[in-house]
């Protein structure tokens, strides 16, 4: 059976996904390679994600970077995003891949960082049971909203949860799953047999701290900017790698959120 389907918009993206489709053999991971692009073989590509049985999927892409977060809206399953480097040396990928809306997660890791894609697909097919989530801001009302938002995902989906202000020095064998809400420009935390998903928190953010981020995310697992829920909503799809219980509520999550579009657009429609 297929764990990991791998997904490049371009054959012109090879020496990425040479590299992690080597990383996964090495690994002992079996995956599935195919091209397709979200603008140009949309079609295609729905059917690749109907037809895959793979538990996790890797999407890689440069410019527009459309294609992991597109996969992320067609499906339930954790999609690791991979921004390739070319124009504005990546960063306009890395925006693309990272950046998306509340409800609709990417895991990102840095440009054209291989190894780490194949790492966290090694990580990510390990059972987790429950999650950390990892806090040293404080109390600030802007970042506790934030928080709570995240809090709200796990009671909705019944997840089992701690909140920590350290992780302390070790790790137990079940390989933990950590969500740190992790102050942009600091050094990333890393700890061997964790999957931890990094929220870059930061108020104001300017375009210098874009560069800042660009810098950062070679390391480790990403979401976007101060985007706590959708670290949560990614923690809970690689829970239920091992554990389809969470199916149903995650897709009822997703039809909430489809349901808030089509109520906005109904009443700006009647005005």
């Amino acid at each position: 059976m297929i764990q990991a389907l791998v997904v490049f918009g371009s054959d012109s993206d090879a020496s990425v996904y040479d590299k992690i489709l080597a990383g996964l053999r090495e690994r002992g991971i079996k995956a599935e390679l195919r091209i397709c692009s979200a603008h140009r073989t949309p079609k295609k590509l729905d059917r690749i994600l109907r037809e895959t049985n793979a538990h996790i999927i890797v999407a890689g892409a440069g410019l527009s970077a459309a294609l992991p977060g597109v996969i992320a809206s067609h499906s339930i399953k954790p999609v690791i995003g991979v921004p390739v480097s070319g124009n504005y040396g990546g960063l306009d990928a890395l925006l693309s891949v990272h950046q998306m809306p509340g409800g609709m997660p990417v895991i990102g890791v840095g440009i054209d960082a291989a190894d780490e894609a194949s790492n966290a697909v090694a990580l990510a097919l390990h059972k987790h049971e429950k999650v950390k989530i990892l806090s040293k801001l404080g109390d600030n009302e802007k970042i506790t909203k934030r928080l709570y938002k995240g809090i709200n995902v796990f009671e909705e989906m019944g997840v089992e949860f701690q909140i920590v202000d350290d992780l302390g020095l070790s790790f137990d064998e079940t390989h933990e799953l950590v969500v740190n809400l992790h102050p942009l420009g600091e050094e990333p935390i890393e700890r061997e047999n964790a999957l931890i998903i990094n929220v870059p928190m930061k108020e104001g953010a300017t375009e210098k701290d874009a560069l800042t981020l660009m810098s950062q995310t070679q390391k480790g697992l990403w979401v976007g900017l101060n985007r706590v829920e959708n670290a949560c909503l990614a923690a809970v799809q690689l829970m239920n790698v091992n554990f389809s219980g969470f199916s149903r509520k995650l897709n009822e999550h997703r039809e909430k959120q489809k349901q808030k579009v089509f109520e906005a657009d109904e009443r700006e429609n009647k005005k």
